[in-house]
């Protein structure tokens, strides 16, 4: 039996009940699909290289939703003034999102 993203809802909401945002600008969001759409490969391969190594239980596909999820987040925060490097920056947003869905739906702590 597999982890769903269903049981991890609760983790997503409680980050987007934070002060919100105004909308964003239709150029800005033409650029964040642009950036999503190019780095997409590089979101599945994180994912498929960091499922590697954990159990059977752990679908290949709720990784690599965990992956697209940090790479939809990186694109919307990406700042070309403070990031230099769009890769390097969502590298680190792909990794981060998958850790936080696995912590999500384990009971154990970050040890």
């Amino acid at each position: 039996m597999g982890m769903t993203i269903d049981h991890c809802v609760d983790a997503g909401e409680a980050k987007s009940k934070k002060a919100s945002k105004p909308p964003m600008t239709p150029e800005a969001l033409a650029r964040r699909d642009e950036l999503f759409h190019q780095y997409l490969p590089l979101a599945n391969k994180i994912a498929r290289r960091r499922h590697l190594g954990m159990p059977r239980s752990v679908s290949h596909d709720e990784v690599r939703a965990a992956a697209h999820l940090g790479l939809l987040d990186a694109s919307t925060k990406f700042d070309e003034a403070v990031q230099p490097s769009f890769t390097v920056f969502a590298r680190f947003r792909i990794l981060g999102a998958i850790d936080d869905y696995l912590r999500s739906c384990t009971w154990g702590g970050r040890s």
